[in-house]
């Protein structure tokens, strides 16, 4: 440590070296990611401060369910996507299929049909839905889907069970008791408020059959094309995981012009990433400045603060956004952007890494530039940043970037409002014959979400974060 701080003493410059804590997650094969083969993984003996955010990060701390739960809406019209289906495009079935396999990953997994009640079914019955007969037969609570119901049932499960809603998610009044704000809207909210994430899996399937309470209307028999939703709640990385294996699964009732996806996580899945900065103009550099094994798991930059001022120096960073999250992640809004310091006691052991070892010296703002469509964002730094850091100190930076407010509408769930129906245009598209027909009320279900989910999140999310040490020269 003595080393350290040995060759400040002796110059009369001011340096600040920059070094990622993001190899925390991202590092964790000892890999170079800036290629200078200096920057070892850092391991559990890397001295972070106490109230490092990211240093609390551990990416083997992944919530994932033990429970698989499965609700099949066996609403009469359900049965027309199974009476429409070709021999390339059999969503239900494949659905089904992929269902099927999955449970096996789970300790425990149950299968329900719901109408007005839910029932139980077993497992061996599960691939008989792909077929006409549960949902056409006599007296078996086919007349209407409470999907209030399923809510409640869904959201109370608790957070080591993943529920898998299949429905036509069509919202008309016998659907719900109360408002949809009330039915839908509380157990949405307690769900993310509990840290449950909410997926909504949109897949346009052939159909044939009559689509029943259409406005002013009434049964509509001419939709050729109906929208087949799986509603999934419980941990985010369950839900995700599901929508990649029905990307990846080869069917074509789920390739990218007939599935879209939206996913509502209060607190998204690791959006920790490298902090792999890049230098521009001279003075600001990569440099290794420890050999200390404390710190030897950090990226570490060297920032020369005369030479970088005379000749444009700077240290930054490009991220495409939509590469850090998740798909179909829902955080777009205005700029959040933050960035903490600490200072390193010149006399700190670093091998015992106390509390005392490390200073906080506050925030910094304005290091961050969100391009208006919210696909990127730029952090950047140089000889200004001098005015709240001082010379001949080494510190640690920790930085997110993100949205706030979440926007509503927010521009994730365009294809939702696209694929609704309201009251006012339902005879319209009646009457041009559209094949390819809507899901009534789901613009108001996708409002619902966006507003819970902005309840739930508070003032910020968090889109991408990194960490760094730093020390000034002059």
């Amino acid at each position: 440590m003595a080393q350290l701080f040995a060759g400040l003493s002796a110059i009369r410059r001011t340096s600040v070296i920059v070094a990622s804590a993001l190899a925390l997650q991202a590092c964790g094969d000892g890999a170079d990611p800036g290629g200078n083969g200096e920057i070892t993984a850092p391991s559990a003996t890397t001295c972070l401060p106490r109230n490092s955010t990211l240093a609390a990060v551990k990416s083997d701390e992944v919530l994932r369910a033990s429970n698989f739960t499965v609700y099949i809406d066996r609403s009469q019209s359900m049965a027309g996507f199974n009476r429409g289906a070709t021999q390339e495009l059999r969503p239900m079935g494949d659905l089904l299929a992929l269902i099927g396999e999955r449970a096996s990953d789970y300790e425990n997994a149950e299968f329900y049909a719901f109408g007005k009640e839910i029932k139980e079914i077993p497992a061996s019955q599960l691939a008989s839905f792909g077929g006409t007969a549960p949902f056409d037969c006599q007296s078996c609570d086919n007349q209407e889907s409470r999907l209030d119901n399923v809510l409640k049932a869904a959201t109370t499960a608790g957070k080591d069970t993943v529920s898998l809603i299949i429905t036509d998610l069509w919202l008309d009044n016998r659907s719900l008791t109360s408002s949809p704000q009330i039915a839908l809207g509380q157990p949405l909210r307690q769900a993310l408020q509990d840290g449950m994430s909410i997926g909504v899996i949109g897949i346009l399937a052939p159909f044939n059959g009559a689509v029943y309470d259409v406005p002013g209307v009434g049964t509509y028999r001419g939709a050729k094309e109906l929208p087949l939703f799986v509603l999934a709640i419980g941990p985010e990385e369950d839900i995700s995981n599901f929508q990649i294996n029905l990307k990846q699964s080869g069917s074509s009732s789920f390739s990218s012009d007939r599935m879209n996806y939206s996913l509502f996580s209060k607190e998204p899945n690791n959006p920790v990433i490298p902090a792999q900065l890049r230098a521009i103009g001279a003075g600001a550099s990569r440099n290794l400045i420890s050999e200390d094994q404390a710190l030897r798991g950090v990226e570490q930059y060297l920032l020369q603060l005369g030479v970088a001022d005379a000749q444009s120096g700077r240290l930054g960073k490009t991220i495409q956004l939509n590469n850090t999250l998740r798909e179909g992640l829902v955080w777009w809004g205005g700029l959040a952007e933050f960035t903490n310091a600490w200072q390193l006691r010149a006399d700190a052991d670093l091998e015992a890494c106390g509390a005392d070892t490390w200073t906080e010296i506050g925030g910094i703002r304005g290091l961050w530039e969100l391009r208006p469509d919210g696909e990127q964002a730029t952090f950047s730094f140089g000889p200004e940043i001098q005015g709240q850091l001082l010379p001949g100190n080494v510190y640690y930076l920790e930085t997110h970037v993100g949205s706030s407010p979440l926007a509503v509408p927010n521009k994730a769930n365009q294809w939702m409002r696209d694929w609704s129906l309201d009251a006012e245009n339902a005879r319209q598209l009646v009457d041009t014959q559209e094949p390819a027909f809507k899901t009534l009320n789901l613009s108001e279900l996708t409002t619902i979400l966006e507003n819970e989910l902005s309840r739930a999140t508070g003032a910020s999310r968090k889109a991408a974060s990194f960490g760094f040490l730093l020390r000034v020269e002059r």
